[in-house]
Formats: C-alpha cells, structure tokens, sequence
C-alpha cells in the first residue's frame, strides 16, 4: 500500500494553526487522531491523507487560500532543521533537486516528480498521481505555495512559480531568485557550522525515509506487475497505438508466447481484424473522458496469425507512466466462447418460443383434420361396398393423400414443441441408417454415387424412429443439394465413427450446391428454408435440431459455397440396454362381444364420425364436454370404455379422470384419451405415466377399433 509521512502532516497542521485554525477540523469525518498526524515517524494510506486536504480545502474555500498554506510550510517549526541544512546548498536549483530528490519522495512514495530546467534559467517540476489512487486538486494547489518558498531555505526571497493543475497532475513553472554573493553564502555556511552536526543526523533520517519508501515502492510495483501478469483478462499498455507491454493473457489472446513477439506491433494493424480497424481508429483518437461517456465496454476481433478470429471486450483506456512516458492501459477480455454461448441461447430461446406457438397450432389443427381423415376413411369403405367410379376412387386418394400430407406437417410441429421421449432404448445407429436409406434411395440414385462406411459403434440412447427420421432428413436433403442427372459426378457418403470421446458421430456428406454463409447461421431456425415454394416447411432440421439435442447430443454442419455440406450428429453411447417400451398394436382383434362406449369430444364433427366408425361393433352414446360426462356417469357407470378428448374447454379429460377416481373409483381406468398435441406440463405428465391409454389424432380407424377391443371385456 503506497503511504504518506506523518512528518508531511506535522508539517500542514502546523501550517494550518499559524492561521488561527483549529487543527482538529483537519481530522473531522475521518478515523485518523492528531496524535498520530504529529508522529514523525507513523505512516498513514495516501486515501486517508486525502481525506485531510478535503478538510483543508473545506476549511480554506477563498480562491487562493491554498497556496497561502503552502506558503505557511517554509517557517513551521519542523522545517528549522531542514533550514539549517539548507545553508550547506549553494543555488536553488541545488534546493529543488534536493526536494524532489529526497525530502518530497520520503514524505509522499505515491507521487512521482519531474524537474527539468530550461535554457531561460526557468526550472519545470511536474508532480503526478498514480491513475488508482484518489484525486486531489488540494495537494497540488497547497504545494504550489511550498514550491514558491522553498528558496527560503536559503534565506533568498520567494520564487515565481506559474501552476497548471488536474486532479492528477500538475505542472509548475519555476523562476528562482537571484543567487546572492560569495560572502553572503560564506556567512550562511559559518553560520551554519555551529548545528553541523544536528544537520547532517537530519539528512540521514530523510535518507533512511527516502530508503524505506523506495523499498516499499518498488515492493509494490513488483506485486502490482505480478498481479497483473497473472490477471485472467488481458491487459496492454500501449503508446501512440503500439505495444510497449502485455501480461501472459494478452499474449495467448494474440497467439503469441513471448513478450518481445507483441512489444512494437501495431494495434490497428498487425492486431485488429482488418473489418474493425476504422472503428477502433477512432475510438484510440477520443480522449479518454470522451471514451467514458460513449457507453464502453466496447468489442473489436482480433484476428491471430494463424487467420483464427476471437472476439475482444475492453475497457476504458487509463492513462498511466510507464518507462517514464504517458502510456495507455487497455483491459481486455476474450469474449469468443460466452458470444457463442448467447447465440445459442438465443437459438434455443426461439425455438422454445416457437415451439410453444407449434404445440398450439398443431392441437388446434388436428382437431379438423382428425374428423375428415376419419371421414374420407368411412367415405372410401362405402365406396367399396358399391358402385365405385375410377374418378371418384382417385379422387378420394387424392384428397387422402393431401391429409397425409397435412397429418406429416402436424408432427412436426408436435416434434419441434417437445422431444418424443416416451420410446428410448438403446438403439443402433447402423441400423436406423440402413433404414432410412431404404426409404431414400429412390431419392439419391438419380443424383449422386452412395458411399457407405459405417464402423462398428456402440449402441446409442434414444428414440429409434426420431432418429430415423433425422438420418432420414439429412439424406434428402443431401439428394436435394445436387442437381438431377448427374450421379456420376457426385457422392453422398454416410459414416459412422466412435469420437475421441466415446461419443458416436454420424457423418452425413455431400458434395452439392452448399450452403451460403448468410444462410449457415440460420440452417436450424424453424420455418427457414433454401428450398423453393412448395418444396419444404423450413422445419426439417429444426427438427432435427430439436431431437439430437433432447437426446444430450449435438448437431453440427460445415459447408462451402459450391463444394459441398457435412452434417455431423453426435450422441452420447449408451450405457445399458434400456428397456422398451411397447406401443399399442394397430391390428384389430375381433371383438369378443358388443361393448358400451361413452365418447366425450367437444368437436361436433369428430364426435359424429366416430359414433359412425364405433357403432358398427359397440353401442356409443356421445357427448360433448366432460361435466355432462361426470353427472352421467354419477348415475350410469356402466360402460366399458370413456372414451375422451384430453384437452377441451372447460373441464379438460384429465379433470374428468381425477374426479372420477375420488367419485367412482375404479371407473377412471376404463378410460382411453385421445389427444390432438400435448402442450402442457401437466398434460405431458399426465400421459406420460398412461403409456398405453391414449391415441394420437388424427389416429387410423383400425387402431382406434384396436384400442377398444382390447379393453372390452
């Protein structure tokens, strides 16, 4: 810690009482005793001699009033010995060397002086603060009046001194008297001859100060560089916009290892990415006040030797010394991994967004197209019980189809707003490749060569027909990449590899069109897409995106423009055989005998089409909300299956179950749901531990009649 002198506080109080002051107010609002202030030998912090020259400025506000204390100090007892001494010197400028040299740094180790003389006989002193230590425009304007009468040491008349004063720094130029005569000065020194010996034991005790204070320096200094040599963020210290220093982590910021590699670089344009230069240009041209007041910290790319690019948040420069010049200090702070680490969070912010809004949007359409997918199934099995005209037939197809079609869309959707993870197990990853290719390679052939080369990896954890349908995705859209009728020029390869740290990697290259840089950065927004109209939903690799990373794993892409893209997905191994879980069979069982059902649905046209459907095997009574379901059921429980939408207005199916099991226990696990998307904690909950007791609108009419036989007894 850089200290101040007691004696320099003597030295002021005494000052301050040749004014008729109290010298108690100098220690007001502090912890400081002036027992301790008139202590030669103590030591205070420069913060709380600070607080003191407020006190003074406080007490002596008049323009002025300052530099009269400094004049006071000349006189003050304790400088008597210190006058004795001065009638050894021979000419002020002989004076004011031994004050900056000596005197002054065994009483303020935290300032730092300057003299230099000019060929006009003036003299230049120049005091300045450490950039971390308080401000005071006090200390400096109390020394401009001790600067102006430290000739009197000599018994010589004041000097002129002109002051230009900062709260950090100060000039002062110094005009001293006259030099008197040789046997002026003869007398002084015989004078002088009779306290010799006082004299000289005073120069001794400043020289033991002035040893203790420089030790103590340069102990802090070696700490402070240590310090920041070791700091995790960068720091550079810069003149005239080249390196003169940097600490070890400016140095790996930089990709360099030695210190001379960096000191003379420029920092425009051997360091700064070649796009920031300008902009960096003129901050380093604002002063640093002005750089303060325009909202830092600030961002710049540095752009290595090798070509790597990181991202560099700084600070506001502070002017400081260095090697005896002004300098400036810039902290600086790699940033690259926590910008990478935002822009992920904000991907993954999105699609939460999205996926939310997906959820809806699918429940809400499933509804309609659960009824006319139901529809068209009645419509064609009446067709084929009669007269069915080829128009008519294609027709139906037609518009079947289309619902395919829609029904895809919808699962997507319901993909992109959850992970299905009702289905993990340990799956290998060959396997659903081999898979997916059968489905895609009508796709590829026409396009490019396939190129396989799937090692043999570990199982990994996941959902067999997610993951199909990612391999499956990422294949087409290889196929897609290409142009039609030039398989000869081009390969799609697929490769399966263990990583160096045991995960599996699925590799999926081709060597089309690319990707654009632009476009890159997008590739797994949902509803992005390349791909003309018509040709796709944008939600493809948002869905992927979505299953890999449900898993615990990683999608990553690299491309280049008319060269080619690589997909590589990254999953963890998986480490046990995870049991599975089986889904409801979709053939229909002949039912043992005629059941009663009860269906709850609050779609009128859904709840008419599955009376028709279920009618032909069971007797249905239907109904359109839960609450008129709970009062029927209070009176009539004598039905072998409910079966209920989950999600309706008002009281929901799962209301409905929770009533039931206090009201008629039992009769709650006679219900089967169905459910057009499951967009709530509780709903996904609520399913969850119902593996087998739900159906997915819109749901083929065999395993609805499934589903139902099954449960009639």
């Amino acid at each position: 810690m850089l200290v101040v002198s007691c004696r320099a506080t003597r030295v002021l109080i005494e000052s301050v009482e040749s004014f008729g002051v109290d010298p108690a107010a100098l220690v007001d609002g502090t912890s400081l005793g002036l027992d301790l202030l008139r202590d030669n030998g103590a030591r205070i912090s420069w913060d709380e001699f600070a607080a003191v020259l407020d006190n003074v400025e406080r007490i002596f506000p008049e323009p002025g009033k300052l530099e009269q204390i400094g004049r006071g100090l000349g006189p003050v007892p304790s400088f008597t010995r210190v006058n004795r001494v001065g009638a050894w010197l021979v000419s002020p400028r002989q004076a004011y060397w031994f004050f900056t040299s000596w005197v002054g740094p065994s009483m303020f180790p935290a300032v730092v002086p300057a003299l230099t003389e000019h060929g006009d006989g003036r003299l230049e002193l120049t005091l300045a603060l450490a950039p971390y230590l308080r401000q005071s425009t006090a200390f400096f304007r109390i020394c401009a009046g001790g600067i102006a009468t430290m000739p009197r040491i000599l018994g010589l008349p004041d000097a002129q001194v002109e002051a230009f004063v900062t709260p950090t720094r100060a000039r002062y130029l110094i005009r001293p008297p006259e030099f008197p005569s040789l046997w002026g000065r003869v007398r002084r020194a015989v004078g002088a001859l009779g306290s010799a010996e006082d004299a000289l034991a005073e120069l001794e005790r400043y020289r033991l100060e002035l040893q203790e204070s420089y030790d103590a320096l340069v102990r802090s200094r070696q700490d402070f560089r240590a310090l920041l040599e070791n700091m995790s963020d960068s720091v550079c210290v810069h003149r005239d916009g080249r390196v003169v220093w940097g600490n070890h982590a400016f140095l790996r910021q930089l990709g360099r290892s030695r210190i001379e590699e960096v000191v003379g670089l420029s920092i425009l344009e051997d360091i700064t990415h070649p796009e920031d230069r300008a902009e960096l240009a003129r901050t380093m041209r604002l002063g640093v006040a002005q750089f303060a007041d325009t909202a830092p910290p600030r961002r710049f790319r540095v752009l290595r030797p090798d070509g790597t690019v990181i991202l560099i948040e700084i600070s506001s420069p502070q002017i400081v010394e260095f090697d005896g010049a002004p300098a400036r200090l810039v902290v600086g702070r790699d940033i690259t991994e926590r910008r990478r680490q935002e822009s992920a969070m904000m991907v993954a912010d999105r699609m939460a967004s999205i996926g939310m809004l997906a959820a809806g949007v699918a429940h809400e359409i499933n509804n309609p197209l659960a009824y006319v997918h139901a529809n068209l199934i009645v419509a064609e099995r009446e067709l084929s019980r009669g007269t069915e005209t080829p128009i008519l037939a294609e027709t139906l197809a037609a518009a079947r189809e289309g619902t395919d079609r829609v029904r895809a869309i919808v699962r997507d959707l319901k993909t992109l707003s959850r992970g299905d993870e009702e289905h993990l197990e340990s799956v290998d990853l060959r396997a659903v490749v081999e898979s997916a290719l059968t489905l895609a390679r009508k796709a590829i052939e026409p396009r490019a060569r396939l190129r396989l080369a799937l090692s043999e990896v570990p199982t990994v954890r996941g959902d067999r027909a997610r993951l199909g349908q990612v391999v499956l995705n990422l294949l087409l859209n290889a196929a897609d990449s290409i142009v039609e009728a030039t398989p000869d020029s081009h390969e799609i390869c697929v490769t399966t590899a263990l990583g160096d740290d045991g995960d599996v990697v699925l590799s999926v290259r081709d060597t089309g069109s690319g990707i654009e840089p632009d476009d890159l950065r997008r590739i797994f927004d949902p509803f992005f897409t390349t791909k003309g109209p018509g040709q796709g939903t944008g939600l493809g690799l948002s869905i992927c995106h979505r299953i890999v990373t449900s898993l615990g794993g990683r999608i990553e892409v690299e491309s280049t423009k008319g060269v080619g893209t690589t997909f590589r997905v990254v999953l963890h191994a998986a480490e046990a055989e995870a049991t599975k879980t089986s889904k409801p069979s979709t053939r229909a069982p002949e039912p043992r005998r005629r059941g009663r059902l009860l269906v709850v649905d609050d779609e009128p046209r859904l709840l008419s089409v599955l009376a028709t459907v279920l009618s032909e095997h069971h007797d249905v009574v239907t109904l359109p909300d839960a609450q008129a379901a709970f009062e029927l059921l209070l009176g009539d429980s004598a039905f072998d299956v409910v079966l209920c939408d989950l999600m309706m207005a008002g009281m929901t199916g799962m209301d409905l179950h929770d009533r039931l099991g206090e009201a008629r226990p039992g009769l709650e696990r006679r219900m089967l749901f169905m459910t057009g998307g499951t967009f709530t904690a509780r709903a996904r909950e609520f399913l969850a531990q119902r593996q087998q007791r739900w159906l997915e609108k819109p749901f083929e009419m065999e395993r609805l009649l499934a589903a139902v036989a099954d449960r009639v007894r």
